[in-house]
């Protein structure tokens, strides 16, 4: 699949491609009330518990007793399963603890199956019973504290495959194998143990961080589309891995003549050119709300980052570009 088509230029279905098998996506960015919002249109909304700082820019969860609690059965029927969050980890945090779980907890207090995340190292995992049968994508390092992250796991049971990224464009860990069950077979579907900022076993800690644009997807996003998820205002954007265009043709020489200054720090409207010579050039963007296909710059709430593809279509040839914004947020 070619990554404009993920994009689609059409302004009749922006962000297709985000929405295509969304389940579940909880901004978490409440400023009162118990209620998780879920913006999928599919109404599986979460209860707050305890008492989060809401900021309106995330839950701040205390590490204490504060999480969300998901709705039952989110894995029923599921052969594969993409789970993305921005996540603040505070330095304190300590010991054994889930950044989310979903799954089922039995009668000792241990987990009964489920898949999770945590920080210390980063790691995804899926089990149909505890840890000792866990089929994990591992990082190296622990996940960096006291800046924001978005943490996606995806896992395709079919092709026997997992992958754990970071920010979208590091995939820290990967697994294969027959191990790498689906999620549908935890508790053949019923899970009853979906949580945010707790684990699935009750001697773990809670949490202690912040949390927010929670995401599930009923499929395993491909490597070309987790980058387009949102990702951490703070992190500075480096170009995903996709090679830049050769000299060789004129095609190549088209989209090596853009410059759209400096995308480190973007605060204003874009130049983005339609055409080089005799050659049109159109444009697909991640998040045609905050930069538009003319180069409209709309100032977020939040910073965020906003993938932008020069395509070109030329002669029966087909090449784009990517590139990588970091917008700054509304003052």
């Amino acid at each position: 699949m070619r990554l404009f088509d993920s994009l689609l230029l059409s302004a009749a279905a922006p962000l297709a491609w985000a929405q295509a098998g969304l389940m579940l996506h909880l901004p978490l960015t409440e400023t009162q009330g118990a209620a998780a919002r879920d913006i999928s249109g599919n109404n599986r909304h979460g209860t707050i518990v305890g008492n989060p700082r809401m900021t309106g820019e995330g839950l701040r969860l205390d590490g204490q007793d504060d999480y969300v609690r998901l709705p039952n059965d989110l894995m029923r029927g599921l052969d594969a399963i993409t789970v993305s969050v921005q996540v603040n980890m505070r330095s304190e945090q300590s010991g054994y603890y889930f950044i989310w779980g979903l799954g089922r907890t039995g009668s000792n207090g241990q987990s009964a199956g489920g898949m999770f995340i945590t920080g210390s190292p980063l790691r995804g995992a899926i089990s149909a019973t505890n840890y000792e049968h866990e089929a994990e994508a591992r990082s190296t390092t622990n996940l960096p504290p006291n800046e924001w992250h978005t943490v996606t796991y995806v896992i395709d049971s079919r092709a026997k495959t997992s992958a754990l990224y970071l920010d979208g464009r590091q995939l820290v860990g990967r697994t294969t194998g027959e191990a790498l069950i689906s999620p549908a077979s935890i508790g053949g579907g019923s899970t009853g143990n979906n949580y945010i900022g707790r684990s699935l076993y009750t001697t773990d800690k809670f949490f202690a961080g912040s949390v927010r644009d929670f995401r599930i997807y009923s499929r395993a996003l491909s490597a070309a589309e987790v980058p387009l998820l949102l990702g951490p205002p703070q992190s500075q954007p480096q170009q995903p891995p996709v090679a830049p265009p050769s000299s060789g043709s004129r095609i190549d020489q088209a989209l090596n003549s853009i410059d759209l200054g400096n995308l480190n720090d973007v605060r204003g409207n874009l130049n983005l050119p339609k055409k080089w010579e005799d050659i049109s050039i159109n444009w697909g963007t991640s998040n045609p709300a905050v930069i538009s296909t003319d180069g409209v710059v709309t100032l977020p709430a939040t910073g965020t980052l906003v993938t932008l593809v020069a395509v070109i279509d030329y002669n029966g040839q087909h090449k784009e570009r990517v590139f990588v914004a970091n917008v700054r947020a509304a003052p």
